[in-house]
């Protein structure tokens, strides 16, 4: 079933016109911190850290990240966003992973695989910090309008709270925010 996946996923997506999502990213991270919360309570326990379950854990982890960097390539033709972020613990994770297998393991190619997850984790951190960076100085983070327009409301309803309790219990000011004196601010074109 797995060589399955792996073989037909990239040509499923496209045949059905989807775009791969950044998210999907997360999925890597749920079975990587549990191998290494198993192989912290083995040596915590004074077990072998290395045994059946954790192999389970490093092994599906490694099948996702491979998975998903073979329509990695799916991920560079979507226009950033936020969601890029979602890049970043995943990979870390899988690194960190990689990095506790090759030190329990003491072998060459371990610690292949650990420097190689360390430098595609450290390369994405690296890419979303600048883009994130040059799209803010840019007025393109964030893009949504509705998200905008709630971040101003939000600190309008908060002001008029404030002056509310500043004013006490027996106050005529309970109309609400004054749109006159408060408008939205003019949205930029993105």
């Amino acid at each position: 079933m797995f060589v399955a996946v792996f073989a037909f996923l990239s040509k499923t997506l496209a045949e059905e016109g989807e775009k791969a999502n950044p998210t999907m990213f997360l999925f890597i991270a749920p079975p990587a911190t549990a191998a290494i919360a198993h192989m912290d309570l083995q040596k915590n326990k004074g077990m072998e850290m290395m045994d059946d379950f954790t192999w389970f854990f490093v092994s599906v982890t490694f099948f996702i990240y491979l998975l998903l960097m073979r329509v990695f390539r799916q991920y560079w033709t979507r226009r950033f966003s936020i969601t890029w972020w979602a890049y970043i613990f995943p990979l870390s994770t899988a690194a960190n992973l990689a990095t506790i297998v090759a030190r329990e393991l003491q072998e060459p190619f371990p610690w292949m695989v650990a420097i190689v997850a360390a430098g595609i984790a450290t390369t994405m951190i690296v890419v979303v910090v600048l883009l994130s960076i040059r799209h803010i100085a840019q007025g393109n983070v964030p893009r949504d309008e509705n998200a905008i327009r709630a971040h101003y409301q939000y600190l309008l309803d908060r002001d008029f709270a404030m002056k509310k309790a500043a004013m006490g219990p027996a106050s005529s000011f309970d109309v609400g925010p004054d749109p006159e004196a408060h408008p939205m601010p003019v949205m930029p074109d993105i």
